[in-house]
């Protein structure tokens, strides 16, 4: 047997399990990759939370193959992946979920060029057995694998920007709202103190005017029983909240003319006794 010949079978020996196990551990960091980004995109807390487990489950087995892999490179973004992912499985809020689910997305993309380096790092290697040439050429799936995730990088950094500015639209029509709504209240009790002002006025007015009243039937000797007016107008301050200050006014106008009625009607008897 000839010595490349033997060189080529220990070369492939000893070399074959690690790139197997670097295939492996590539596969699962897409599967974590392609998690963490549904983690990202989910629009409910739930969906969140449940899509960042699987990617940690696909991250957990991403660490165990990349230790024997041979890529040390890989390893600090893995577990900078896992703390992360961690933190966005258990999260304070929806908010917060999502933010350590970026930082996650960011870590493992990371990892995804450390392998791709690593890969495209490995020496081809080419023996020459008579007609038999044997090489190992990097392939264009990687490439095409990672220039996708850019796109996809791309698009959801779009779909953020739109998210925040729809965010901020929607948050100064809160506060607008808000800012109406305190003034309405405002404007309602300055209202409801003219209505307060107007009722004390008013009845202390008329109560004052019934008792002059009774003096002046007096002095005319209208004594009769039909004589007596009952000039104490009197209403609960709590239904003026139901009401507005010009149905108040209307309300005390309409007593004071009816009162007003009375007094004629009592003094022309008077006069015909």
């Amino acid at each position: 047997m000839n010595r490349s010949f033997l060189l080529l079978i220990s070369f492939l020996f000893l070399n074959t399990p690690i790139f197997a196990n670097c295939g492996e551990a590539y596969s699962t960091a897409t599967y974590a990759l392609s998690h963490t980004k549904k983690s990202l995109e989910s629009n409910n807390f739930d969906h969140q939370r449940y899509y960042a487990d699987r990617a940690i489950d696909a991250l957990e087995k991403t660490k165990g193959l990349a230790e024997n892999c041979g890529c040390e490179n890989s390893m600090d973004f893995i577990l900078n992946g896992l703390v992360d992912l961690k933190k966005s499985a258990d999260p304070e809020d929806w908010d917060k979920g999502r933010y350590f689910a970026k930082k996650a997305y960011e870590e493992l993309q990371s990892l995804i060029n450390a392998f791709d380096v690593c890969t495209s790092s490995t020496p081809s290697v080419a023996y020459n057995m008579g007609d038999i040439a044997i090489a190992d050429t990097s392939s264009n799936a990687i490439q095409i694998e990672k220039n996708g995730l850019k796109e996809q990088q791309q698009q959801l950094e779009q779909q953020q920007q739109q998210l925040l500015e729809q965010q901020r639209m929607l948050q100064g029509k809160i506060e607008k709202q808000k800012l109406l709504g305190l003034e309405m209240q405002r404007a309602r009790e300055l209202e409801y103190e003219e209505q307060l002002k107007l009722k004390r006025m008013v009845e202390i007015s008329l109560m004052e005017y019934g008792t002059k009243f009774k003096d002046i039937i007096t002095v005319f000797n209208c004594s009769n029983k039909e004589a007596y007016i009952n000039w104490n107008v009197t209403r609960d301050e709590s239904v003026l909240r139901s009401e507005t200050l010009e149905t108040t006014r209307k309300f005390y106008i309409d007593q004071a003319l009816t009162l007003q009625k009375q007094a004629v009607e009592v003094l022309t008897k008077c006069i015909k006794q």
